[in-house]
């Protein structure tokens, strides 16, 4: 899962991307391209935290080029699952339609995926998603919750969704001298909540083992007139879909339970189950941020991606998640 802090400040102009300038990229790219026509890059950034991402156009097209967040070498190709979630999803008109999953003949063999650019409004709030948007959206997750893309990864119990959101968190750890003392606070608050967690959270949840998004933010979302796409499957798993409603309504800066628009929840019932699983989103959006953090202090991620205030912002969202979700812990122990 990825989180978003807000918009992402604005640059110009990418100068360079896994080493490469614009020129050189765009170069590489198109000799890994199996289209007819060559590309032309955008150097502007497009999209959020969890990629580089680049508008690439042929005079007839439009795409969108996505390179991995984090410096190389990649021995796995980080895209290679959602390429094939996507070109499952795209034929019930889910998702835009991936175009190619390859690597750049460069030193490090860097990844990357090309999938169609989808015209629509991306909201950038919850509460600028319209009714028949929020409708159109629900309409998308139904179909979704009744597919089986194969080989989608599986969670059997909101514990076992927990524990892999542990194990990044542990992971991330791997390889490093030690964070932070902000940050090995915010693990330690992660992994004290997450024992806490783990012995009541499969009575406390409802868990359909159906397919779910893993990552419904506004970000992921395009609103077309007749429907509304997915973005950023790569998260997609069989768990409980209404686990993507819970995070839609506890990831943004500054949401919070008291604040959630009309026609989001379905019914009183519904609320209740998606309110019961927010501790479990607040979890995932701590973790994929601690994740972040640790990568930002080993200096892994892109510098096309680190702005000066990128290490306090995201230091400040966790502490705002972890009050958010401390304030449900304590109302339901009283």
């Amino acid at each position: 899962m990825f989180v978003s802090w807000g918009e992402r400040p604005v640059r110009v102009r990418i100068s360079k991307v896994h080493g490469h300038d614009m020129s050189e990229l765009g170069r590489l790219v198109n000799k890994a391209w199996r289209g007819s026509d060559s590309l032309t890059l955008d150097s502007a950034p497009h999209g959020g935290w969890d990629s580089v991402s680049l508008i690439a156009r042929t005079p007839r097209q439009r795409y969108i080029l996505k390179l991995p967040v984090l410096k190389g070498p990649h021995k796995a190709h980080p895209y290679s699952y959602e390429y094939e979630v996507m070109n499952f999803l795209r034929r019930r008109d889910l998702c835009p339609k991936p175009i190619q999953c390859d690597r750049l003949d460069d030193e490090f063999r860097t990844p990357f995926i090309i999938a169609e650019y989808a015209e629509g409004t991306i909201p950038s709030s919850l509460d600028q998603i319209p009714a028949s948007g929020l409708e159109k959206m629900r309409q998308a997750l139904l179909i979704l919750s009744q597919l089986h893309p194969r080989g989608v990864q599986s969670y059997k119990k909101p514990s076992e969704y927990l524990k892999h959101i542990t194990d990044q968190v542990l992971r991330s750890k791997k390889g490093s001298t030690g964070f932070s003392p902000q940050l090995a606070a915010a693990a330690g608050f992660f992994g004290v909540t997450a024992k806490e967690l783990g012995s009541s959270i499969d009575a406390a949840c409802v868990w359909s083992r159906r397919t779910m998004h893993g990552d419904l933010q506004e970000s992921n979302i395009i609103i077309q007139p007749d429907r509304v796409l997915l973005l950023d499957l790569g998260s997609c798993s069989i768990g409980e879909p209404l686990l993507d409603l819970a995070y839609l309504v506890s990831q943004a800066e500054g949401a919070t339970h008291h604040h959630v628009p009309d026609g989001v929840f379905k019914s009183y019932e519904e609320a209740a189950i998606i309110q019961a699983l927010v501790p479990l989103a607040l979890m995932s959006a701590i973790g994929w941020s601690i994740c972040f953090l640790a990568n930002l202090e080993r200096e892994m991620i892109e510098p096309e991606v680190v702005t000066p205030d990128i290490g306090p912002r995201v230091l400040g969202y966790i502490h705002e998640k972890m009050d958010y979700l401390r304030s449900i812990l304590v109302t339901r122990q009283t």
